[in-house]
């Protein structure tokens, strides 16, 4: 007999949030918080918006694997970085800079 605790479904709710020391945060591709008065606030990035590019990647591009591979921590280390969110409203680019 199979214990159903000990399977999981990695890729139904994966999170790819790699806790980093951005003003905001993802999951599943899109932004679940910004802080208030931050950066991104102020540049225009809000809860929902879907996260599209990270300095010319197209993540929608990467699989699943890729993603989960890729050094974000490395990555979000980075003194520029250029975010490209999408939303209802249309394109919002975000200029990070590192503090």
């Amino acid at each position: 007999m199979v214990n159903d605790g000990f399977y999981f479904k990695p890729y139904t709710d994966a999170v790819l949030d790699y806790r980093s020391p951005l003003d905001f945060h993802t999951a599943n591709g899109k932004v679940v918080h910004v802080k208030d008065s931050s950066d991104a606030f102020i540049a225009g990035v809000r809860k929902g918006q879907l996260l599209q590019a990270a300095n010319g990647i197209q993540l929608d591009s990467m699989s699943f694997c890729e993603q989960q591979s890729m050094d974000w921590i490395e990555f979000y280390n980075q003194k520029n970085i250029q975010f490209v969110f999408e939303s209802e409203e249309g394109v919002l680019t975000y200029d990070y800079t590192a503090k």
